[in-house]
């Protein structure tokens, strides 16, 4: 119960950040709120954020006080959400600047 507790809330945790940095990206451009190239880079920034804070637990072994945590993936799920976030991102600067 507790591994699968812990995974699961991984898991949506890890979705919402994908699906987050998607729509956070089409939100701006909807509503004019940056210029292209600030919205690109932003959520660039935002996708390669997520992937070095991944490495930066992978390598460090950091430790979550949760028990039953260890074994949730969490590195990885942040680095899918990361890689979710920069594909979107290329495929809306394709559509921006074909």
């Amino acid at each position: 119960e507790t591994a699968l507790g812990t995974r699961w809330a991984v898991w949506v945790g890890g979705i919402a950040l994908a699906l987050g940095g998607l729509f956070l990206i089409r939100y701006t451009i909807e509503a004019g709120i940056f210029g292209p190239g600030v919205r690109l880079t932003m959520a660039g920034i935002l996708g390669l954020a997520l992937i070095a804070g991944a490495e930066f637990i992978r390598r460090t072994g950091f430790h979550v006080p949760v028990q039953g945590a260890a074994g949730a993936y969490i590195p990885s799920i942040l680095t899918a959400a990361g890689a979710f976030i920069l594909f979107g991102t290329v495929y809306a600067a394709h559509g921006i600047y074909g």
